[in-house]
């Protein structure tokens, strides 16, 4: 039998009809096969269709096609891998053995052979032929996408022929261009092989079937006039019909049998596989050849002149000599020396390292290169050519790591690790410090790994292993139990509005700017300005929050005050139906709570309004407000008028229209009962009245100079009165803010009725007691009134004389020292620290303290709540705005004493200076400090501090205090080099890690930096905004606080948000830290094993946990 080597795709089954122009109807049936796959089950099973011509007088077409013989023969090995016979049609399920796998190399011949002369058994067969080859899917002449049709047929056999025939001449077939060329209704013409040549081709065919021969070995072809010859029928006369041996390498000698060869052997050409070799030595019936260089398995022919003539199928062994190198990464170029090559057709030769495909590059007849593909792992180096395969030896294929996604992570935590020489997920072994994790993805290059629960934690290499070879990372990683992707956040100390059950003397109210009013149950309501909020103290004593969230806003009207947000409230009134109305300074509106239903709602403003800081309420409901216009406006049915002032600031006449004199900073207004108006004028010294029926306007206190003098209206003397108020008498109270005192204003007199005195005098004469910018006052009865004493911070009562407490307990925003610290209040805390036994200690600024969270609850370890620079026993020094705090291994605290300008270690008890003057320096290496806002240790003790206005980083070791990074000047800050002489902008946070690197944040620079073998550079240049505190854990995440938020730098300089949404406020706690919002946080803690992080979230008053 003789066959035609093409080069061509392979195909799995097929399906679908066909009809031809060249021949009778041929038709493909798709196979009954599942592909899961696996090459090996997705060729088990090759179906299709036979289709023979009719013959006259012998039989029809379909009674000629049934029981022909199908089979599939490798060219290359001249083995057929399987029979079958076709059914009624020509349909044919043709099985393949289980374990045959398709060469991607081997070109195959599907053949259909039929009995002649009868179709009697031992008759000479008439065969037709497909070419197919396999590529993940058999593909033929009829189909190029796997599986879809194949068709054995006349005009199939004539376009194998004549490409057959075609090689090695000087018009050789691209056989993969055949691929599909054979659809429905035509042939599609490729190079070489036109649709003339096929139509001759196949009437040879034809012609041949109908004569009852077989037409493979009938055809040939003519060089010199490039036209098709019916061979061996007639004249014409070459046949090729043996070879001896069938087999052979390059050089054997082989014996040709046939017949019409020229008598000059050397006219004698035949070709191995387009390989020519021109014969040495003839007879009548055979040739002599060499199997020439070059020379592949597959198809023969023979040429004698200018015809040529198919040949049976010859085997050239695969020989491999050598290979270099023997060893090389993805991408190494690999020569292999042998012959059996093919250098005609690339595709044809394969090489695969351990089972993955390579690419091939250059042929020659004696040397094949490839390229080491990605995925490539050590095994055998294996060749394939036109089918044969043959292993040249072992290759390795060395395993390396290239890099981490982190060099630190928690279980839970994905890494991918990247490199090169990676095999598949049962291939690689990967271990973490020695213990085996699993891959949740594997590529050639790339291997991503869930790091396990049960990974111990600890530094070590990354390893991984393949086929023997093992590579493992330049550095270690560390397993820690860090912060989970999902961390929640939680307040752990603080409380920005007082619990149920609250007493109002138990609670900080931050009054230097307020407002007071009572309702008709005796509820007292008091503003303060600074906490955004408005409380209610019930006559029993328990406070509340009536209205705001304590961070300012606007927001809530039509629903509960206590949910709605104010800002900067200050005056407060309430009518005779028990509405409060409220001075929402910063909002420029007039808004209303009504108490009986508790909802919150707008009254007046913005439009027609400055930042209001008083309201009072006047027969009728008519609101009168000051505004910071220098002028009393009025609001009477939604429309606002002035009453008073003419809007520029001045020192109005006597007895004239109210709204046609100058007034200079009405802060405080009262009306009484007949609708007379009061009106206390700060500037002016000196308290007014309008009168209801005249709209006059004269002075009823103060002679316009400041001063202190009680008296006679034209004598007394009053000093920045801030505030009035009106009781039913007619009785008229002042504020005198400025000269620490309460005035009444009766028949024409003016009197001190509160202050004066040096002490608080809680329980004594109201005159004998001593007040404190006393800025808002609220008259209630003959003898009865309540007052702010700003700066003592209390509200307090003065009945019959005798004066009390009533709200707040003389701080500013501070409480609950050995209580609960949720309870407790603390004041513009910045700095905050966390020791080895998870105790919290933290820089309560404002009220000048230093205090520590330990079991829940709070107490104070360094200060007495007064501003100063005293050292010595703890609790009875002074600090002065401290800010940064630190704790070593041992407990000792650094502190950044900021306004002292001095850094102060606390350990044994005892209280000392570490570093500063006491006052404030400048310069590059000056002894002295300017404002240090933080301070660091590590575990050697050397202290390093941000000495902020100085823009540099000092240490102290040994005592001895040495400049580290920063020129003393900000100008040409943000460049990287030379610590020394690379310039910081305010440097405002600093820490620490483990190796000695210390890390800086430049809060007006924006930046965060750092500085490492004396160098200087930027870690994040962009993207933080006025970051302030940090820390750094043992792993090397850098936490930074900036804006609203807490990020994390990693090793490669990636940020992250580990808490805060960006959006200031307060929410969240008990859900993800991501989404809850923070307000103003200055610094942040983590403890030693990096699973716990504590935030100073500072404008909310708290401490919160991230976990």
């Amino acid at each position: 039998m003789r066959r035609v080597l093409l080069i061509l795709l392979s195909l799995l089954l097929v399906a679908s009809c066909r009809t031809l122009p060249f021949g009778p109807t041929e038709t493909a049936i798709a196979p009954d096969l599942a592909t899961d796959g696996r090459s090996e089950e997705r060729s088990m099973v090759l179906s299709g269709r036979a289709l023979f011509a009719e013959r006259a007088g012998q039989a029809t077409m379909d009674e000629v096609a049934a029981a022909a013989t199908v089979s599939l023969i490798n060219t290359g090995t001249n083995q057929t891998e399987a029979s079958t016979v076709t059914r009624p049609n020509g349909r044919f399920d043709l099985s393949l053995p289980r374990g045959f796998r398709p060469e991607s190399t081997a070109t195959y011949y599907l053949e259909a052979s039929k009995g002649l002369g009868g179709n009697k058994p031992g008759n000479d067969v008439a065969r037709i032929r497909t070419i197919a080859r396999y590529a993940e899917g058999w593909i033929s002449l009829s189909n190029t996408v796997p599986n879809e049709g194949i068709v054995i047929s006349p005009t199939s056999t004539a376009i194998a022929v004549g490409a057959a025939l075609r090689a090695g001449t000087a018009k050789p077939v691209a056989f993969a261009d055949l691929l599909g060329t054979l659809s429905e209704a035509t042939y599609t013409p490729v190079t070489n092989l036109s649709g003339a040549d096929v139509t001759a081709i196949l009437a040879i065919v034809n012609a041949c079937l109908a004569a009852n021969r077989d037409p493979i070995d009938a055809v040939g072809l003519d060089t010199a006039t490039d036209t098709w010859k019916k061979v061996n029928q007639g004249d014409i006369v070459l046949a090729a019909t043996s070879l001896a041996p069938t087999s052979g390498n390059i050089g054997s000698t082989v014996t040709v049998t046939g017949k019409g060869f020229s008598q000059t052997p050397s006219n004698n050409v035949v070709r191995f596989n387009g390989e020519p070799s021109a014969a040495s030595a003839r007879t009548e019936t055979t040739l002599t050849v060499t199997v020439p260089a070059g020379a592949t398995s597959g198809q023969t022919s023979v040429q004698v002149g200018n015809l040529i003539a198919l040949g049976p199928n010859f085997t050239v062994p695969l020989n491999l000599a050598s290979y270099a190198p023997t060893s090389g990464d993805p991408g190494t170029s690999v020569t292999i020396t042998g012959s059996g090559f093919d250098p005609e057709v690339l595709a044809n030769n394969a090489v695969t390292f351990n089972g993955t495909t390579a690419t091939v590059t250059a042929v020659t007849a004696s040397t094949l290169t490839a390229t080491v593909p990605n995925g490539a792992i050590s095994g055998n180096l294996v060749v394939k050519v036109a089918g044969l395969s043959k292993t040249a030896g072992t290759f390795t294929v060395p395993v390396k790591i290239t890099g981490l996604s982190a060099s630190a992570g928690k279980p839970g935590d994905t890494v991918t690790i990247t490199g090169s020489g990676f095999g598949t997920a049962v291939q690689n072994t990967i271990k973490f410090n020695g213990t085996t994790v699993s891959a949740l993805s594997t590529s050639p290059t790339s291997l991503s790994v869930k790091l396990p629960s049960s990974l111990p934690t600890g530094a070590g290499p990354v390893t991984v292993t393949t086929a023997g070879q093992t590579g493992s990372s330049a550095g270690d990683f560390t397993v820690f139990n860090g912060l989970p992707a999902n961390a929640t956040i939680q307040s752990i100390a603080g409380a920005s509005l007082p619990e149920a059950g609250r007493l109002a003397t138990n609670w900080s109210l931050d009054t230097l700017a307020g407002g007071l009013a009572r309702d008709s149950l005796g509820n007292l309501y008091v503003a303060s300005s600074n906490h955004n909020a408005v409380y209610k103290v019930t006559p029993g004593g328990v406070i509340s929050v009536l209205a705001g969230t304590r961070v300012g806003g606007l927001s809530g009207d039509g629903g509960q005050a206590a949910s709605a947000q104010v800002s900067g409230p200050q005056g407060l009134a309430v009518d005779a139906a028990d509405n409060l109305y409220i001075a929402d300074f910063q909002n420029r509106r007039i808004r209303m709570v009504a108490l009986s239903t508790g909802n919150i709602s707008t009254v007046a403003g913005p439009t027609g309004l400055g930042n209001v800081t008083n309201v009072a309420v006047g027969p009728g409901g008519i609101l009168y407000v000051t505004d910071g216009t220098h002028t009393v406006k009025k609001i009477e049915g939604g429309i606002i008028t002035v009453v008073a002032g003419t809007g520029t600031s001045g020192n109005g006449g006597e007895n004239v229209p109210a709204a046609s004199t100058a007034l200079s900073s009405p802060t405080g207004v009262a009306v009484d009962a007949a609708g007379n108006l009061y009106i206390a004028e700060y500037m002016g010294h000196r308290v007014r009245k309008v009168d209801a029926a005249t709209g006059n306007m004269v002075t009823i206190a103060g002679n316009g100079t400041g001063g202190n003098a009680d008296g006679t209206i034209a004598n007394s003397r009053l000093w920045n009165p801030r505030d009035v108020s009106v009781n039913g008498s007619g009785d008229v109270y002042i504020a005198d803010s400025f000269n620490n005192r309460i005035r009444k204003v009766s028949g024409g007199t003016v009197s001190t009725v509160a202050g004066s005195g040096a002490s608080l005098g809680d329980g004594g004469s109201a005159t004998s007691a001593k007040l404190q910018s006393p800025n808002v006052i609220l008259a209630t009865g003959a003898s009865d009134f309540y007052l702010i004493d700003s700066s003592q911070y209390r509200v307090r009562r003065v009945t019959s004389g005798t004066i009390s407490t009533v709200a707040s307990n003389g701080s500013s925003n501070f409480s609950g020292d050995g209580g609960s610290a949720l309870s407790a209040q603390f004041d513009t805390s910045s700095g905050i620290a966390v020791d080895a036994s998870g105790d919290v200690y933290f820089t309560d600024t404002g009220n000048h303290r230093i205090r520590k969270v330990s079991g829940g609850l709070i107490t104070t370890v360094v200060g007495n709540g007064t501003s100063g620079s005293g050292t010595g026993a703890p609790l009875g020094a002074t600090l002065s705005q401290p800010s940064g705090i630190a704790v070593d291994a041992a407990g000792t605290l650094y502190i950044a004493d900021t306004n002292n300008h001095r850094v102060l270690k606390l350990s044994g008890g005892t209280l000392s200076v570490v570093a500063g003057t006491g006052s404030s320096g400048t310069g590059a290496d000056t002894l002295a400090l300017n404002t240090p806002r933080a301070v660091a240790v590590d575990s050697a003790g050397t202290v390093y501090i941000a000495d902020t206005y100085n823009h540099r980083i000092v240490q102290v070791s040994g005592g001895t205090l040495t400049r580290i990074a920063g020129t003393g000047s900000s100008t040409g800050a943000g460049a990287n080099g030379p610590a020394l002489t690379s310039a910081l902008y305010a440097p405002s946070g600093v820490a620490v890690d483990g190796l000695g690197n210390v890390y800086i944040t430049e809060y007006d620079g924006q930046r965060l930096r750092k500085l490492s073998g004396g160098t200087l550079s930027t870690l994040v240049g962009s993207g933080l905004s006025w970051p302030y505190g940090l820390t750094v854990d043992n792993n090397g995440f850098i936490y930074v606080v900036e804006g609203d938020r807490v990020r994390k730098v990693d090793q490669t300089n990636t940020v992250t948000t580990v808490a805060g949404s960006g959006s200031g406020g307060f929410s969240g706690d008990g859900g993800l830290a991501t989404s809850a919002k923070l307000y103003g946080p200055r610094d942040v803690a983590i403890n030693a094993a990096g699973t716990v992080l504590y935030i100073m979230d500072t404008s909310n008053k708290r401490i919160r946990k991230v976990q």
